[in-house]
């Protein structure tokens, strides 16, 4: 039997892609096509959208991944977007062998580099995986988001577990006329797009921004899988966000506000929104995403609507052309005997 040397890379089958996403609905909203595509439009220059295929157990695996070949003719791969969650597109949930069987097929002399996080809500345990096996190729680690708990009712989770003063600046905005669209047209898409680029240059927003195409993608082209919210006030657009969904949870993904609305609190209708939406259609969570390191205010911010860390395990691959090399000296050792 010849070694394989290069990860089994498929061009994604869309129409078996979409049948494991009904109505755009999923194990995760990252790993959907069609936001997928979106984030190969966005961040795609220089890479190809493949299917890392793992097979030789059940089920065969398809995980999304971003490729390219470096100047040494191996492979980078990427998932994307970064520090957020995309899993093998025919799962519910990662587990220790999934993530293993992930890794075999990583753990080839043509590829050079891999980053993947994974779900919190999984039966996964990072220390469960003897990064021993992969000669020191593998590094984990472990990072925090902070996700609200839907376990009682939208009235009692806002009254017990939520600040009263966000309570009173969704209240506020609502009775000050504050409208909200679930739907947005294309021009009050193409509003909130400018209010967003505004305020992206406004704050220097790290990273790079998001086009005008990816709010248009994401009102019309995720079925139930994600939506943009405008807010507008006085036929201004003062605010929204995107939120992704997938049958675990309704993630947080993108917020813009008009500061200069100061009457209204768009902010904090697009979490009770997002609160809302997951406690009427019985989802376990609101994930409101991450925190930089030492922005203890936001950790405090996010804990106030009653979020709680979770640990979201993330792994690193790097295989150098040494370690590649002493894999193929170890590798032919074995084929001898």
């Amino acid at each position: 039997m010849i070694w394989p040397l290069f990860p089994k890379l498929e061009e994604p089958d869309y129409g078996a892609w979409e049948c494991h996403f009904p109505s755009g609905i999923g194990g995760s909203a990252f790993s959907s096509p069609g936001f997928q595509r979106m984030m190969f439009r966005e961040y795609g220059q220089g890479w190809q959208l493949r299917c890392l295929r793992v097979t030789g157990g059940s089920p065969d695996l398809s995980l999304p991944v971003f490729a390219r070949l470096n100047r040494f003719r191996r492979y980078d791969l990427a998932v994307f977007p970064i520090a957020y969650y995309v899993i093998p597109i025919e799962l519910e949930v990662v587990t220790t062998e999934t993530v293993t069987r992930v890794l075999d097929e990583v753990d080839r002399m043509g590829v050079s580099t891999f980053v993947w996080w994974l779900p919190p809500w999984t039966s996964w345990r990072g220390d469960e995986i003897n990064t021993r096996r992969y000669g020191g190729r593998l590094k984990s680690g472990m990072g925090d988001t902070y996700a609200l708990s839907c376990d009682t009712s939208y009235e009692d989770h806002m009254a017990r577990r939520v600040w009263k003063t966000h309570r009173y600046k969704v209240n506020a905005s609502l009775s000050r006329g504050l409208e909200i669209f679930d739907t947005p047209s294309p021009d009050l898409i193409d509003e909130y797009y400018e209010l967003y680029v505004r305020i992206y240059a406004e704050q220097r927003w790290v990273g790079p921004a998001f086009s005008r195409q990816f709010f248009h993608d994401v009102s019309g082209s995720l079925g139930l899988g994600g939506k943009l919210l405008v807010m507008r006030l006085n036929s201004h657009v003062v605010g929204g966000g995107v939120l992704l969904i997938d049958r675990h949870a309704v993630h947080y993904f993108q917020g813009t506000v008009d500061r200069a609305a100061k009457q209204v609190f768009p902010h904090a209708v697009l979490y009770s929104e997002a609160l809302r939406y997951a406690y009427e259609h019985h989802i376990p969570f609101v994930n409101l995403g991450g925190v930089n390191p030492g922005n203890s205010s936001l950790i405090e911010f996010k804990k106030s609507w009653g979020a709680e860390p979770m640990a979201v395990p993330g792994l690193t691959w790097r295989c150098s052309m040494a370690q590649a090399g002493r894999m193929a000296v170890q590798k032919l050792r074995i084929k001898a005997f």
